[in-house]
């Protein structure tokens, strides 16, 4: 259950209930039940919670052993050719005759490699402002907001 506090700071109850519609069905989900909203005041799941939580919304997820999903997600990667390559920074990246021209470091060799790409994909995940900013030389036209998520089971 996921409560909602009546604050003006907080995102407004119908915000949440948005995002949670959109969880649910673009998801893809077949074994999980839909969010449902509760009025904590009736609902049995209610009765543990302060009386200053008026609603709350229950929805479903899932577990996943993120280290082992990132090692599954690279070993497919690498049947189907592409090169994997660990302990490696991108210290640099440039636009050149309509490619992209990659600097990149071994930190477990010390070995400087370039490659050349049609695509370059930044998935440094909370830090892709970081990597525009310091391997691109540019400054990012869109701002990464983090967002905290919070779970009571």
């Amino acid at each position: 259950v996921w409560t909602v506090r009546q604050h003006e700071a907080h995102r407004p109850a119908w915000l949440v209930r948005l995002g949670l519609f959109l969880y649910d069905h673009l998801g893809g989900r077949k074994r999980l039940p839909a969010t449902r909203m509760l009025n904590l005041r009736t609902a049995p799941e209610g009765a543990p919670i302060k009386d200053a939580f008026k609603r709350g919304f229950e929805y479903s997820d899932c577990w996943v052993d993120d280290a082992r999903l990132v090692v599954i997600n690279a070993l497919d990667a690498a049947q189907r050719g592409a090169k994997v390559l660990t302990r490696t920074a991108c210290t640099a990246a440039r636009r050149e005759n309509g490619l992209w021209v990659v600097e990149m470091h071994d930190g477990g060799t010390g070995v400087k490699t370039m490659v050349r790409a049609r695509a370059l994909i930044n998935a440094a995940g909370p830090w892709v402002n970081d990597v525009v900013n310091r391997v691109a030389g540019q400054n990012s036209r869109r701002n990464v907001r983090l967002v905290k998520g919070s779970h009571i089971v």
